[in-house]
This record gives structure tokens, C-alpha cells and sequence, in this order.
């Protein structure tokens, strides 16, 4: 009986997942990524419905982060990279907490903190990447994804 139902959860799951994917994909398609104003609102729209969906989270830090990167100091002095910068955070550390094991989002902090001028803690991040990788857990091609780490911790 245990087995029939942890079946029918896991099928569940997966079809949710799925669902989630599914959708990620039309999303992805529908807007310019690197337009914030008109990406955010969808990605927004999309992580109200799936929250726990990682590529997501992943994929509004990665423009948010763009859209630091173009924006300049406002009247009041405070820049908004800063504020964008502390959004970044908020999605890359919830990502973390969702998949701690996912290599792409260690590498993603590792660039966050780079950018930060935190050297000390990007180089943790990335080492845990590299040592997930050589252990053979891989999120995408692991040759592929070692070598963007390791790019992007000697640069």
C-alpha cells in the first residue's frame, strides 16, 4: 500500500513538474529575456504559480542582474544595481535552499558574489560546484559545466 501511494505522489509530482517545465518553456519564448520591464512581469506571473521551480528563480536573477549592470545612480543617490543586487540575492539564495546540490545555481552565487567584490565567499561556492561535478552530480554535461566553473572562478 505504501508503495501504491508513494507511486501516485511521485506521479503527481512529476506531472506537476512537467506542467511547470512546460510552462517555463512557453514563458522563456514569449518575452525578450533582457528586458526587464517586459520579462519581470511574466517571470513574476510564473514563480506566483510554480515558486519552488529553480530554473526560474535562476532565470529572474539573471536578468535582474542584466538590468543592475544598465541602470545608473538615481536622484536620491542610492543606486538601483543596489536594490536589484539584494533581489538577486533573494532569488539565488531560495534557489539555493531549494536544490543546495544544484551546480549551476553554486556557480550562479559564485558569479553573484564575485560581483560583489566577495571574493572569499564566490570561491566557496565555486569550489562546492567543482567537487559536486568531479563526484559525478552534474546538472547539465559535467565536462561542459566544469570547465564554465572553473572559467568563471580564475577570471
Amino acid at each position: 500500500m505504501k508503495n501504491a501511494r508513494e507511486h501516485n505522489w511521485r506521479a503527481k509530482r512529476s506531472s506537476r513538474a512537467s506542467v511547470a517545465e512546460q510552462r517555463y518553456v512557453e514563458l522563456v519564448a514569449a518575452g525578450n529575456v533582457f528586458s526587464s520591464a517586459e520579462f519581470l512581469p511574466l517571470i513574476d506571473g510564473f514563480l506566483a504559480k510554480h515558486p519552488t521551480y529553480v530554473p526560474a528563480l535562476r532565470l529572474k536573477a539573471l536578468v535582474l542582474d542584466y538590468a543592475a549592470s544598465q541602470e545608473s545612480e538615481t536622484s536620491t543617490g542610492r543606486k538601483d544595481k543596489d536594490v536589484r543586487a539584494d533581489e538577486v540575492q533573494r532569488c539565488l539564495d531560495e534557489a539555493f535552499g531549494l536544490e543546495p546540490r544544484n551546480t549551476l545555481v553554486l556557480a550562479d552565487l559564485g558569479d553573484f558574489w564575485v560581483n560583489q567584490g566577495e571574493y572569499e565567499r564566490a570561491h566557496r561556492f565555486y569550489n562546492r560546484a567543482i567537487r559536486l561535478i568531479r563526484g559525478g552530480e552534474a546538472t547539465r554535461n559535467g565536462l561542459e559545466e566544469l570547465e564554465d566553473v572553473y572559467q568563471a572562478k580564475i577570471l
